[in-house]
Order: C-alpha cells, then structure tokens, then sequence
C-alpha cells in the first residue's frame, strides 16, 4: 500500500494531517485514474507501487523506482518562481523538480494529472 513518512518538521500538526489527507487522496486518484485506463485499453489493472521520499523542501512521489511528481513541503522560491506548500511538480530528473507548478494536493479537482504523472503546461 501507500506509504506516507510524516518528515515535515516545519508543519504545524493541523498542517501535517491536512497534508497527509489530501496526499493519500492523491494517491488513490492516481490509482483509480490508472484503473480507468486499463479498463479503456483491455488491460489487466495491478496496485501501482506509489510511496513518498521525503526530502528537505519537497517530498518525491515515487511509483516503483520511477519518480512521479514532486510536493512541496514549504513555501519558498524555486528556480526564481514562489510556491506554496502542496504545490506539485513535474520531474525535472530524478532528483530535481521542473520549474513551474502543475497544481496543489489541497486542491481536490483531478483536472492537472493523470496516473503518468503531472499534466504539462499548455
């Protein structure tokens, strides 16, 4: 199952729940997003390995050894652009989050992913 490592030593413990609630959210819609395409291409659907690495300002969701997308742990300022806690990133490697948000896990709408990852920018 998912797992959640509550390494968010800046949060406050509404905060931490918050995050932690909308994170599993994320990761059960990434899930059924996975599923609902398997079910349109014929294929046979399996529990995808999603689980957090923290990091110090961003946590990496992982899927198996692949890096999924990036969350923001606390505010501040990356490659010259401000975001806020819960803001998500595309990979820009392995490591490294992109520059520009995707979208927020406090924002409950399933409109800026997909279970490949975040959406690019159009």
């Amino acid at each position: 199952m998912n797992t959640i490592i509550n390494n968010k030593r800046n949060m406050d413990e509404k905060l931490k729940y918050r995050y932690d609630v909308a994170m599993e959210f994320l990761f059960e819609e990434i899930q059924n997003n996975y599923d609902k395409w398997c079910e349109h291409c014929g294929h046979k659907s399996k529990a995808l390995d999603l689980k957090i690495k923290p990091g110090r300002k961003f946590d990496r969701i992982m899927d198996g050894s692949s890096a999924w997308g990036f969350v923001a742990k606390v505010e501040g300022e990356h490659k010259g652009l401000p975001y806020k806690v819960g803001d998500v990133f595309k990979p820009a490697t392995w490591r490294q989050p992109a520059k520009h948000v995707r979208g927020n896990i406090f924002n409950y709408e399933k409109n800026w992913f997909r279970w490949t990852g975040p959406h690019y920018l159009k």
